[in-house]
């Protein structure tokens, strides 16, 4: 329960920051393959900022959040 906990904020969270943070309210286009393919270079690139920020800040654990219930 705590494993899926987890998943479910982080997966929130990147929504949130894709909207919210990069300001990507729309995709650029039509087709399914390219819209799965702009989600993996959506993807790509956030994960390449995260990893940049932890190997800065010396920080490559991972996190685990506690349940709030």
């Amino acid at each position: 329960i705590t494993e899926r906990l987890n998943r479910s904020i982080q997966a929130e969270g990147i929504f949130s920051y894709i909207k919210s943070g990069m300001r990507y309210l729309r995709f650029r286009h039509r087709s399914m393959e390219k819209i799965v393919a702009e989600m993996k270079l959506l993807s790509f690139a956030i994960n390449i900022k995260k990893l940049n920020n932890k190997m800065k800040s010396n920080k490559l654990g991972f996190i685990k959040y506690k349940e709030t219930i």
